[in-house]
């Protein structure tokens, strides 16, 4: 009785549905090109989405069937490699796309330039001796030494009131030394807070002296920006390193076909996303702090308005050049990388052939 031979399923899913199944499609360089998409020529986005959607079949062309037939020593090497030529396009696209939003948008160009101009060169006007003597002379008014004390006598009576507070999820019970130290504590508060309030009046009437486009002015802001900028880096670095540490668990518990390459521009789209959500956060946080800043130097209002409209451009100019240049450490990053993977492809497709014709001399040549 013979035995059935079972046909081997040799069925190849077409590379367009294969990558939208087991390869990694970056929704967030998809999201990004479809906000550029007003900055481009009619035609031009289609283009841009064939050669993104060529530039993730490098894993698919390396699993191409090589056929056991000789061929000639010439097509061992092949020259022509379409890895090369789709990475090499997608690259001539971005920077057409990149001149083509400059010459579409020349306002917003100029509007950049002014405000990284700011940022950069834009230190404040300097601060006469008679301002300076009137500002030391405003200082002096102020007394500290108060406000420090009632600080001190608020917090002690919140530390014996809390301590003598018990607390049960959402039932709260306070004894009679407990409600004496709440009244006090918040009797103490208050007083706290209206001297903190005279002092910080005292203080607004000083900086009035000078100015809030003097130097102590722009110093002031910088030091604003530069806080709120650090802290939109650590929130997106703390939250990258999140999403990294998760799919390096989402990749070991899933299959393995996926490559090495696919894995970091899933992780190098990702911390895009996050810096670029962090600069973001970052920019509105010195935004909504900076009218504070503003009113604490007691400007009229156009002074203020003027003031608040050249700082959040300066803000959002630097912002903008930096995330421009992560973005372009990110891509020729991954262009180098690209690059490196397909020459390593071709040399080791050229010495498989290779080997096969090898094999293919002997078996001729002893048979």
């Amino acid at each position: 009785m013979k035995k059935s031979k079972l046909k081997k399923n040799t069925h190849r899913i077409p590379i367009t549905h294969r990558a939208s199944t087991n390869t990694f499609t970056p929704t967030f360089l998809f999201i990004i090109t479809r906000l550029f998409r007003s900055f481009m020529r009619e035609g031009e986005y289609d283009r841009m989405r064939r050669l993104y959607d060529s530039f993730f079949d490098i894993r698919d062309q390396s699993r191409q069937t090589t056929t056991m037939s000789y061929q000639p020593r010439s097509q061992v090497l092949p020259t022509n490699n379409p890895t090369n030529r789709n990475t090499d396009e997608l690259s001539t696209a971005l920077i057409t796309l990149g001149v083509t939003a400059v010459k579409k948008n020349p306002m917003k160009v100029g509007f950049y330039l002014v405000g990284l101009l700011l940022f950069i060169f834009f230190q404040g006007f300097k601060v006469s001796p008679i301002q300076r003597e009137q500002f030391h002379e405003a200082l002096k008014v102020m007394n500290t030494d108060q406000v420090n004390q009632a600080e001190d006598a608020m917090l002690d009576a919140m530390f014996h009131y809390r301590r003598l507070r018990w607390n049960f999820i959402v039932y709260e019970s306070c004894s009679t030394d407990c409600q004496y130290y709440k009244s006090l504590y918040h009797e103490k508060r208050k007083i706290y807070e209206d001297l903190a309030r005279e002092e910080q009046e005292k203080l607004s009437i000083a900086k009035s002296k000078l100015g809030i486009l003097s130097e102590y002015g722009i110093d002031e802001t910088r030091t604003l920006f530069q806080n709120s900028f650090q802290f939109g880096k650590r929130v997106a670095t703390r939250q990258s390193q999140w999403d990294f540490f998760f799919y390096t668990i989402n990749s070991i518990s899933r299959s393995r076909d996926e490559s090495i390459l696919v894995y970091l521009i899933k992780i190098l789209t990702t911390v895009l996303f996050n810096f670029t959500m962090g600069v973001i956060i970052a920019v509105i946080g010195f935004m909504y702090q900076l009218v504070g800043l503003v009113q604490s130097f007691h400007v009229t209002w156009y002074t203020g308005l003027f003031f608040f409209a050249f700082a959040s451009l300066a803000a959002i100019s630097y912002a903008l050049t930096w995330l421009i240049g992560l973005y372009l450490l990110a891509c020729g990053g991954v262009y180098v990388t690209v690059k490196l993977v397909a020459a390593n492809m071709r040399l080791e497709n050229g010495g498989a052939r290779a080997g096969q014709n090898i094999r293919y001399h002997e078996e001729r040549y002893y048979r």
